[in-house]
């Protein structure tokens, strides 16, 4: 279960990572 977590805490990060890189590019 923590495992679990853990991967779905890594997939969010990634994604606030991956739209602030769009945010910044797009503007």
């Amino acid at each position: 279960k923590q495992y679990e977590e853990s991967i779905v805490q890594t997939f969010s990060d990634i994604l606030k990572h991956s739209r602030a890189y769009q945010d910044q590019h797009i503007k």
